[in-house]
C-alpha cells in the first residue's frame, strides 16, 4: 500500500455578478474565478439582459482570476444570440486569465476584448444592430 500526498480540495470560488443598466447599455460585471461551476449561472444572467432588449450589451471581466473553457464557451453563445437579436456586444478584459484562453482557442476574432469599458463603448459606437466589428488595433 502506498500513501502520497494529495492536494486538498479548494473550497468553491466566490463569484459576484453586477448588472448595471442604463438607456444606453447593460453591463454585466463579473469578479473573482469563473469557472465552471459558474457557467451556467453566467449564461443565465447574459440571457436575461439581452431578453430585455439592452442597446448594447457589454460584460466587464476586468476583475476576474480565473476563466475556464466553459465560461468561454458562454462568451461565444452570448456573442451569436446577442446578435441574432441585433444587440452589439462587447468584452472588456486585459487580465491575462481571460484574454489566454480566447487566444490559445483563436477566438480573438469572434470574442474580441477591450481594454475598458470607455474602449468598449467606443467600438460599439461603430456597430450596427447585430453587427459585432473587429476590434481597432
Amino acid at each position: 500500500m502506498s500513501t502520497g500526498k494529495f492536494p486538498a480540495q479548494r473550497p468553491p470560488a466566490t463569484v459576484t455578478l453586477t448588472v448595471t443598466t442604463t438607456r444606453e447599455r447593460a453591463v454585466v460585471a463579473a469578479t473573482g474565478e469563473l469557472d465552471n461551476a459558474v457557467a451556467q449561472r453566467l449564461h443565465e444572467c447574459l440571457t436575461q439582459e439581452i431578453l430585455l432588449r439592452p442597446h448594447v450589451l457589454i460584460v466587464d471581466l476586468s476583475r476576474v482570476d480565473f476563466c475556464s473553457a466553459g465560461i468561454v464557451r458562454v462568451l461565444l453563445d452570448t456573442h451569436s444570440h446577442a446578435r441574432a437579436e441585433g444587440i452589439p456586444c462587447a468584452v472588456v478584459s486585459t487580465r491575462r486569465a481571460v484574454a489566454r484562453p480566447i487566444s490559445a482557442l483563436g477566438l480573438g476574432h469572434l470574442v474580441p476584448l477591450h481594454p475598458d469599458l470607455a474602449a468598449a463603448e467606443d467600438w460599439l459606437t461603430m456597430a450596427e444592430p447585430g453587427f459585432s466589428p473587429s476590434p481597432a488595433g
